[in-house]
């Protein structure tokens, strides 16, 4: 007997994207709460809650027809790789800030896709 794979209804996958796009959302929102005091480990930390979180938020995507999220991975990339690029030797600060700048660009680009899908 072979199961076929169930897709999720337009409603269901419409508030599992909308969820998801939250917890990613959250997930980036997380980068303004290092300060000076924050170890450098906390950068890497943030870092790994939104790759969770971004897994989420692709896997809810492919569900819905209807969302373009190419801006959006391409912006998420651009992230990773200025996390990946803060030297060893940086401050907590410059990995704040450059993490902060790259993160920006990556949420408005959240914000954008979010502006054209109905959540509600």
């Amino acid at each position: 007997m072979t199961l076929a794979a169930c897709s999720p209804s337009p409603e269901d996958a419409l508030a599992n994207f909308c969820d998801a796009q939250d917890d990613l959302l959250t997930s980036i929102g997380a980068i303004s709460d290092l300060s000076l005091g924050s170890p450098a480990d906390d950068v890497v930390a943030v870092r790994d809650d939104i790759s969770g979180a971004w897994n989420d938020y692709v896997s809810a995507a492919d569900e819905l027809a209807e969302v373009q999220i190419a801006g959006v991975q391409s912006a998420y990339q651009g992230f990773l790789d200025a996390v990946d690029a803060i030297p060893d030797g940086a401050s907590i600060g410059e990995a704040i800030q450059l993490s902060i700048e790259a993160a920006d660009v990556f949420l408005a680009q959240v914000r954008e896709v979010r502006s054209s899908v109905s959540c509600g």
